[in-house]
């Protein structure tokens, strides 16, 4: 579907904008983000979607911009999504048998790889520092850590060349790392 249509689809009051295309893919970011969560076995993909969709339109003030900036909010609302199930889940067992997380591990995490509750939400703190240093180098990191986005799409979005988001993401990773180290 092309840009311009996506954004007027999305733009249809609640009841009538979720077509099977746009369902798909967020069906995709919620299984990218549930990948990363080792304690999402209870949170399932289905629960996910319906849960981002709502909170997005009780939340709605204004008309989304572009593909790029519902599938970015969609992101996000996913990402609290987890974080919120994982920090349930970890009040509950108070850290036993998680994991602790070293710096050589942020940058061992794969895109397939599932993260233990304590290790998500040390990277979760370590991207919120980030944020506040940098929300849009936050936002990026937020978009492939739980989107699982490709550069190309993320420099479509934040419009800027795939060579400037690798250089953001490598500093990204040096700067969490400092913060987790701490």
């Amino acid at each position: 579907m092309k840009q311009e249509n996506l954004t007027k689809v999305l733009n249809q009051p609640y009841d009538s904008f979720i077509n099977s295309e746009i369902y798909m893919e967020l069906v995709k970011l919620a299984k990218y983000s549930l990948k990363k969560s080792s304690s999402s076995n209870t949170l399932n993909t289905c629960d996910v979607v319906n849960d981002a969709v709502i909170k997005i339109y009780n939340h709605k003030s204004g008309h989304f911009k572009s593909r790029g900036h519902f599938f970015s909010l969609m992101t996000n609302i996913m990402r609290n999504l987890v974080i919120d199930h994982a920090r349930k889940k970890q009040a509950v067992v108070h850290g036993a048998g998680c994991e602790y997380v070293t710096l050589s591990k942020v940058d061992s995490i794969e895109q397939t790889e599932s993260v233990d509750c304590t290790r998500l939400l040390d990277i979760e703190n370590s991207i919120q520092k980030l944020e506040k240093q940098d929300p849009k180098m936050g936002q990026i990191m937020v978009m492939r850590f739980y989107g699982g986005v490709e550069i190309k799409e993320v420099a479509n979005i934040f419009e800027m060349s795939e060579s400037t988001v690798k250089r953001k993401l490598r500093f990204a990773k040096a700067f969490m790392k400092t913060q987790m180290q701490e």
